[in-house]
């Protein structure tokens, strides 16, 4: 994939609601500059110029001083990396209240949870793989429950990518 092609597909920054999905794709197309490794001028200044593009027009006076690629990151990491016990707690509930009927299907309701459980882990709460695939089970209907039993007694380890494996 060009490198043109993977900017077009990154989603702009919107704010705290989209920052973790964004932290992680533009990490991995701009990661010489995030950890301030690129020492050329140029690309520093390319770096940080795609960053701006990268963002919201709202979130300009984030970043609108900034002069390197390294700052430019570092200040959008600061505005909207929101680890509070408010963001903490809301994702929470969004975790324990999210219900299958709610999505059109298996796969939509499974990837909620999978992406609510990843954006916990970066606002400093793990919840452990095993509880993952206990939650994204503990909300299937009584149709599922043979499936469950046969999980439960064929020993396999009971994952969220498991689960998602086997629901799908």
């Amino acid at each position: 994939m060009s490198s043109q092609l993977a900017a077009l597909l990154i989603e702009c920054l919107k704010g705290t609601e989209n920052y973790g999905t964004w932290k992680f794709a533009v990490r991995a197309y701009l990661w010489d500059s995030v950890t301030g490794t690129d020492t050329d001028a140029k690309r520093n200044t390319k770096c940080r110029s795609k960053y701006i593009l990268l963002a919201d027009p709202l979130n300009y006076v984030d970043i609108q001083n900034m002069t390197t690629a390294k700052a430019t990151w570092e200040n959008l990491q600061k505005a909207f990396q929101d680890d509070s016990l408010i963001r903490k707690i809301g994702l929470l509930r969004i975790l324990i209240t999210t219900e299958l009927d709610e999505y059109n299907s298996v796969g939509e309701y499974v990837n909620q949870i999978l992406g609510t459980v990843h954006k916990l882990s970066t606002v400093g709460l793990q919840v452990s793989d095993e509880w993952t695939g206990a939650i994204i089970l503990a909300v299937l209907p009584c149709k599922h429950e043979l499936m469950i039993t046969g999980i439960e007694s064929s020993g396999i380890q009971v994952t969220g990518d498991s689960i998602k494996a086997k629901l799908l």
